[in-house]
């Protein structure tokens, strides 16, 4: 045997135990044969075993397999086949292992190319490469599905792309949930950003279209598309949105971060903004038609506006709270809606309310502290119905109510107004223009008029128009009738002739000035039963003139006690009923109050002067009689 190596034809090895084949100097056991068969286990106690182009090196106490590339060729393979030769095709595994296996600590398994531009990784199945691990660290996924049930890592920015190296921009990406494409399976697809499962720190998520003009994102449930993100930044969601909670508030918000008021957010119904077609807009809160909906304007003068048609501004809530309505009216289409004021939940509020049954029966009630103050009707004249257009109503609670008040604060010389206009195109003499209506209930609960006050256009003429005021009341049940009447010449007039008096027992005027005194009526045609006065100077003399002061005031009165008088009369035989100078009225609380018409003492004091005039001149007939002779 040589020093360094030696050569054999044929080496067989039998026996028990631990066959050893070495070479003590170190140097290196080279097996040149056609057919090299090792059966059980070979152990290599030196650094490397070759085969051929095939080496088992010992490397940091690492074994690693590769080919033999001493000769300078970059194009060598490793092959590892587990269905026998390369020439057979049978369907055996490849087990790629590292340390513990068979336990929950398995090794990893680390597959390197080489380091050329060509250097890549690949899988193939039936002789197609399935997977392809680039030079540059892409990933390629070609001619079928490709099903992973964990986790897939991309770090440094790794994406998941089409190959478009033929030039289409048609290729697609498709990540499915539900199995393989032609699976109909309803699994999700969950894309997530880093710290995946992390309250608040959850990585973000970003999707890309292409370039050209149709590229769209299209998120589709059942086949139909849900939401479409247009190359344009548009989204289009073609059902229902749902939002998910985030203190307590779900928000869509415009992005501020550049620092500006003015971004707006538009939720079209109509499709695009240039699209005028007149789809509808729904924002409703949760339990549809009962939640509730809150709009906020920005803080720096913003206001809410609701624009119709032409985008004009309807409806406007400004900055301060107002709330303004443009150009239209204010309707509401349902009966017995109206505008209720304070705090909502209070039963005491202040509304308006406006009532319609039809164009003939429709009225709007003013109401504060829950009850009903004033009623605009249309005019019903029922019995159980106000009798007029405006119904002013009052609790009725005995105390002074202020049911109906005209302010104004203007310091010049107009106050404020209550203008009524009558616009007749055809206006007559005597027409009643104006007319306020003073109306209660009867015993019977029946709306009754009480007074009225009119205005009578007496001459409609525009060269002197004229017209008077008239005052009515009720008395029993003949309705209301004119009691007095100011003239449009300033006369006041009582509404019927020696009818109405001016005052009574119980209520009298204190001092009436004037500049003539009052002018009775002395006509003859007015008078019978006429007769010489039967009274005269015996009934003069019978009277007790006296002087005194009215109780509660300081001036001293002359004149005559009434009760004197009644006493004369009577010792006369009259009656005070048939006495006219002596008024006798009993009152409400059965006193009784007196009063003189001290006109009606004029006749009789007359008569007392005739009387003495009389015997004044018999008297000076008989002093010249006497004095003759």
């Amino acid at each position: 045997m040589a020093d360094k190596s030696f050569g054999v034809k044929e080496l067989r090895i039998t026996g028990t135990g631990t066959p050893t084949i070495e070479s003590p100097g170190g140097g290196n056991l080279n097996l040149n044969a056609a057919t090299s068969t090792f059966s059980g286990n070979v152990s290599v106690t030196g650094n490397d075993l070759s085969v051929g182009k095939f080496k088992i090196k010992q490397f940091s106490d690492n074994p690693i397999l590769h080919t033999n590339t001493s000769d300078g060729n970059d194009n060598l393979y490793l092959g590892l086949n587990g269905g026998g030769a390369t020439s057979t095709a049978r369907g055996g595994g490849i087990f790629f292992i590292g340390n513990e296996y068979g336990s929950n600590l398995g090794g990893t398994v680390q597959l390197y190319a080489g380091n050329v531009s060509e250097g890549d990784i690949l899988l193939q199945t039936q002789g197609s490469t399935r997977v392809k691990i680039d030079y540059d660290g892409s990933v390629e996924f070609s001619g079928g599905d490709v099903t992973i049930d964990q986790d897939i890592i991309l770090s440094n920015g790794g994406g998941i792309f089409s190959d478009s190296n033929n030039g289409s921009d048609s290729t697609v990406v498709q990540l499915n949930g539900g199995g393989g494409g032609g699976n109909s399976r309803g699994g999700a697809v969950v894309l997530y950003g880093n710290e995946f499962g992390v309250s608040g720190l959850e990585g973000n998520v970003l999707i890309e279209a292409g370039n050209v003009n149709n590229a769209d994102i299209n998120f589709k449930t059942g086949g139909d598309t849900r939401i479409t993100i247009t190359k344009g930044g548009s989204i289009k969601f073609h059902s229902s949105l749902h939002f998910s909670v985030q203190s307590n508030l779900y928000k869509i918000t415009t992005d501020t971060s550049d620092g500006s008021d003015n971004n707006s957010i538009l939720i079209g119904g109509g499709g695009e903004p240039s699209v005028t077609r007149g789809a509808l807009v729904h924002i409703n809160g949760n339990e549809l038609n009962s939640g509730r909906l809150d709009l906020y304007a920005g803080n720096n003068n913003g206001s809410i506006r609701f624009l119709t048609g032409a985008a004009s501004t309807r409806v406007e809530i400004e900055s301060d709270g107002n709330v303004r309505v443009s150009d239209e009216n204010l309707k509401f289409d349902t009966t017995g809606k109206g505008i209720i004021f304070g705090n909502h939940g209070e039963s005491d509020r202040p509304s308006i309310i406006g009532n319609y049954t039809s164009s003939t029966d429709n009225n709007i009630v003013f109401s504060v502290e829950g009850a009903e103050r004033v009623r605009i009707t249309s005019g019903d004249n029922s019995a159980t119905n106000p009798q007029g257009y405006l119904h002013v109503k009052g609790d009725g609670d005995g105390s002074i109510k202020k049911f109906f008040i005209i302010e104004s604060t203007h310091s010049g010389y107009f106050g404020p107004n209550l203008v009524m206009q009558h616009k007749s195109s055809s206006p007559a003499d005597n027409d009643v223009i104006s007319q306020v209506h003073f109306n209660g209930l009867d015993d019977l609960n029946h709306i009754t008029n009480y007074a009225s006050i009119d205005v009578q256009a007496t001459d409609v003429s525009d060269s002197g128009p004229k017209g008077d005021m008239i005052f009515n009341t009720r008395k029993d049940n003949v309705g209301t009738i004119e009691k007095l009447r100011i003239t449009s010449s300033g006369q006041t007039l009582p509404g019927a002739d020696n009818t109405y008096d001016l005052g009574s027992s119980a209520k009298r005027w204190d001092d009436v000035y004037a500049t003539n005194g009052t002018i009775q009526t002395s006509d003859r045609n007015y008078k019978e039963n006429i007769l010489e006065s039967d009274l005269g100077l015996d009934f003069i003399n019978k009277l007790s003139p006296k002087s005194f002061k009215f109780k509660g005031k300081t001036r001293t009165h002359y004149g005559l006690i009434a009760q004197d008088i009644e006493t004369v009369i009577t010792d006369l035989g009259k009656t005070t009923t048939e006495f006219a100078p002596l008024i006798k009225t009993t009152l409400e609380d059965e006193t009784i109050n007196y009063g003189l018409r001290y006109t009606e003492f004029i006749s009789p004091i007359i008569k007392a002067i005739q009387e003495l005039k009389a015997e004044n001149d018999s008297l000076k007939a008989r002093i010249a009689t006497l004095e003759g002779s």
